[in-house]
């Protein structure tokens, strides 16, 4: 997939670079849709585990305990970092093209159900779009990149990105 892109590439291909037989791709998976899908929710769950633990009383507090914000970024960070071959395949023009609009929805229903969108001073729609659209194109970047800076300096600039919009009046702090 890397080297001729998702569109071009067929099962025949899958199987020799997996080594596997057809009778057990089949086994698994109907076609080369419900691989991907599989290896994308995959992704997805893992990023929703980490997400759990987003610090929801720190990102609606008067006063954000910044430690307990980086401490988040970490390990959102180190998660990305660690399936980074697979964030950067499937963010590239040769990966799959719904994969950001994907990650932003997850990240929306992650928002949603943790009631952070009613928790804003401007409508909705905007707010939600805003930070998660500057969160996903951040990671989609870096991947793209290469992960050319570490996960530590990435965390950084996530940080000092995000921090101030969510210590700002975007939230109602009262």
């Amino acid at each position: 997939m890397a080297l001729e892109g998702y569109a071009s590439l067929s099962v025949k291909q899958i199987l020799q670079t997996a080594k596997i037989n057809r009778s057990t791709f089949y086994t698994y998976f109907n076609n080369k849709n419900d691989l991907l899908d599989a290896v994308e929710e995959d992704l997805f769950q893992g990023f929703h585990e980490v997400s759990l633990d987003v610090p929801l009383n720190e990102i609606t507090a008067s006063q954000p305990n910044k430690k307990i914000m980086q401490e988040y970024y970490h390990k959102l960070v180190e998660y990305i970092y660690q399936n980074g071959q697979k964030f950067e395949l499937l963010a590239s023009d040769k990966g799959d093209p719904a994969f950001l609009s994907k990650l932003l929805k997850l990240d929306q229903g992650i928002w949603e159900t943790n009631k952070l969108i009613k928790k804003v001073t401007v409508p909705q729609h905007y707010a939600f779009m805003g930070i998660l659209s500057l969160i996903t194109s951040l990671i989609n970047d870096w991947a793209k990149h290469g992960f050319q800076e570490s996960p530590q300096e990435f965390e950084k600039i996530l940080s000092a990105m995000i921090t101030p919009i969510l210590l700002g009046d975007l939230f109602n702090n009262n």
